[in-house]
């Protein structure tokens, strides 16, 4: 029996990132500023990962890494704030 309760859940679980994938609209585009922000609303409201996936048009994958992403960035915000220096990035060529 809990083979099947394993198997079912399994089963659920990747129906529901094929869902968001179904659903994800910005796949391979740059993260807004809005859309950043409502992570952040979102965790600090306690939303599933698939709750924001399915809000923002985003692959549960790609909520599940901008959302540890946000949150480590959240919870070091002040030692991130005084000590962040701007990135330069290399010209491609």
């Amino acid at each position: 029996m809990a083979r099947t309760n394993w198997e079912k859940r399994k089963r659920d679980f990747k129906r529901m990132v094929e869902k968001t994938k179904r659903n994800a609209t910005r796949t391979g585009l740059k993260w807004e500023d809005d859309e950043v922000d409502r992570v952040m609303r979102g965790i600090e409201r306690d939303e599933s990962t698939y709750e924001m996936a399915m809000a923002i048009g985003r692959s549960y994958y790609a909520m599940q890494t901008a959302r540890a992403h946000i949150r480590f960035a959240m919870d070091h915000a002040a030692v991130l704030h005084t000590n962040v220096t701007p990135i330069r990035r290399k010209a491609n060529g």
